[in-house]
């Protein structure tokens, strides 16, 4: 097996040389309190060399000895290639800052609950900036202590976040931030990489087309669409081409497919199933899925105060070991009402040996009751905020009632929006439902659909 060569100053390119000084300097600024004191954005298309920058940057920053080093990403996908690029534990923002869930009426949202002893940090690397939204960023800010230098990596042309509460998608605000040195890297390192020419020409308000090259062995690699006089209808086509490539559920890690919709991702998932677990239930024992959001428990620490661990984390594989179907009835105080509702009672498992090993029991509304369970919700919430009794509306059934189901998907689709911090050697991109959004929106999330594999990209 060929070792690979342990990367160099000298085999950077100049704009990574230039990032990378940048970076060293602000951090040996952080031995004393300055008012002039920096941190540093770093912003590159795909093919700059991230990637390999974020992984130079981390091992010569510890190989000088420099201690209280933290790695976050924004997601739990994002996180998990953090530490495998760079050999070092990885936690994901939200830890780090310490922010967990608050309910207000009908409404959650994600809170720093406590600030977090973060005096020990001296340098915290945000890596997928192109995530942190406008709260984000400030409670970063407002947590980090004077010493701590933070050094961000991220993409600015990718799909914009979303503050809670908020509608309007902006730019990070890393990528402008007053207090921060922005190095953009423009030497495109995979020149040659037919798939980053597609995406340099959806940049600059082109679209996706056929970029095909063969290697040297004579393989075909590149972005491939839909040719009419071969295949009847693009649908075809598309799964002919995937099921050439996913034999196995094992496949699905490295040949992903991204949709624009949740409905098309649940259309495609059940196809996909379909043919390669030859079964149309919706779960079955031995298989992964995604979590769509984190599952929690609560705890009492020794003070008697009242803790919510995350059992799993949004974003996270697990493995199903057991499969049940019940019925639940859904009631709340001073509602005239009961539901019914079908449920799927799982018993999961850390899917990841990455990471810690947790076994936990959950319940997911089958497909066909959800819109049964949010015309439940919808009433208890209008009850409680129309409250003409005495005394608070009992918003604790509310949420007793909500947190009671997780939400899972199988692993072969996943949105655009969930795809980012992902790689794969190749990808299937839907771009169905896209037609009616901004343009800049659309741009967006074809440059991160398409930026995903290494090496092939069919899309229709």
């Amino acid at each position: 097996m060929q070792v690979e060569k342990e990367l160099t100053y000298n085999d950077l390119t100049e704009g990574q040389k230039m990032a990378f000084d940048t970076v060293m300097a602000a951090v040996k600024q952080t031995s004393t309190i300055s008012q002039e004191r920096y941190h540093v954005t770093i912003n590159g298309q795909a093919g700059t060399g991230k990637t390999t920058l974020t992984k130079f940057i981390v091992r010569e920053i510890i190989a000088q000895g420099i201690n209280g080093v933290i790695l976050a990403a924004p997601t739990h996908a994002a996180k998990k290639t953090l530490m495998k690029l760079s050999g070092m534990e990885a936690a994901t923002i939200h830890s780090v800052l310490g922010i967990s869930p608050n309910n207000y009426e009908d409404q959650m949202l994600f809170e720093q609950n406590d600030v977090p002893d973060l005096a020990n940090c001296r340098v915290l690397i945000c890596d997928e900036g192109s995530m942190y939204d406008d709260k984000l960023v400030n409670l970063v800010m407002s947590s980090i202590p004077p010493w701590c230098v933070v050094i961000v990596l991220g993409d600015k042309e990718q799909i914009r976040p979303v503050a809670p509460g908020e509608s309007i998608p902006r730019k990070s605000p890393f990528f402008s931030h007053a207090k921060f040195k922005q190095i953009t890297l423009t030497e495109v390192k995979r020149s040659d990489g037919p798939i980053l020419e597609v995406a340099r020409n959806i940049l600059n308000n082109g679209w996706l087309y056929e970029n095909i090259k063969t290697d040297e062995e004579g393989n075909q690699h590149g972005v491939f669409t839909f040719n009419p006089e071969k295949d009847s209808s693009s649908v075809q086509w598309f799964f002919k081409e995937y099921f050439k490539r996913v034999k196995t559920p094992e496949d699905f890690k490295k040949v992903r497919c991204f949709a624009f919709t949740n409905k098309m991702v649940d259309s495609l998932n059940k196809i996909i199933r379909k043919t390669i677990y030859k079964t149309e239930e919706p779960f079955i024992v031995g298989e992964e899925l995604v979590m769509q959001g984190p599952v929690q428990e609560e705890t009492i620490a020794p003070n008697g105060q009242r803790l919510k661990k995350i059992v799993f984390s949004n974003g996270q594989y697990v493995k199903v070991l057991s499969v049940r179907s019940t019925v639940d009835s859904l009631t709340a105080p001073y509602v005239d009402s009961q539901v019914d509702i079908n449920v799927w009672v799982l018993e999961i498992e850390s899917a990841d040996p990455e990471d810690p090993y947790e076994n936990r029991v959950i319940r997911v509304i089958d497909i066909d009751s959800i819109p049964l369970y949010n015309e439940f919700l919808s009433l208890v919430a209008y009850t409680y905020k129309n409250w003409n009794r005495i005394g608070k509306a009992p918003w604790k059934a509310f949420w007793s009632t909500k947190t009671k189901y997780s939400s899972v998907k199988p692993e072969a689709v996943c949105t655009i929006h969930k795809s980012q911090g992902l790689t794969c050697d190749t990808a299937f991109l839907c771009t169905s439902g896209m037609s009616n959004l901004d343009s800049d929106i659309i741009k967006e999330l074809v440059y991160v659909g398409s930026t995903r594999p290494k090496h092939n990209l069919y899309w229709i």
